[in-house]
């Protein structure tokens, strides 16, 4: 990929604003953090204090032995609140093009076949709620509060 001029300056001006940006998204990560630390069933994904995360994405997972409630409270969500969840991190063999390219189909791949309880692994338990340094306070809250009704409406622990 070549960059155009116009990218490139684009770029460097948004270099020199990189660490308030990284801030502000660390921020939102903190208001996250502390309304889904109440719920047992949320696995946050820990960052230690000598790590640094720019928090391009607000990941974490729904633990639970009901298949597919991820992209129920995904649904609900929409739904509800007209927020959107990404759901991200699909193996490479789901997509239609390595269809094409093997003759694999989903789960019908003898090397898809391989993987262990692939019904309940991460894949389905992953969420990504909206994250970006230029969201006001009050689109933070209605976001995560959101996000709190609907777990607890489902009964998340």
């Amino acid at each position: 990929f070549r960059m155009s001029s116009l990218q490139a300056c684009v770029g460097i001006s948004q270099l020199k604003k990189i660490d308030n940006l990284n801030k502000k998204r660390n921020n939102i990560a903190k208001i996250y953090e502390r309304k889904l630390n109440k719920f047992k069933s949320v696995r946050l994904i820990k960052i230690s204090q000598k790590d640094y995360s720019s928090y391009h994405l607000f990941n974490f997972l729904i633990i639970s032995n009901i298949k597919y409630l991820r992209n129920k409270i995904d649904k609900l969500l929409i739904k509800e609140f007209n927020i959107f969840n990404k759901i991200r991190f699909s193996p490479i063999s789901w997509y239609p093009e390595m269809e094409y390219l093997n003759k694999c189909k989903p789960f019908g791949c003898k090397n898809c076949k391989k993987l262990s309880n692939i019904n309940n692994t991460w894949l389905f338990q992953q969420m990504s709620l909206p994250i970006n340094p230029n969201m006001k306070n009050k689109e933070v809250n209605y976001i995560i509060n959101s996000t709190v009704k609907i777990l607890n409406k489902l009964n998340i622990s």
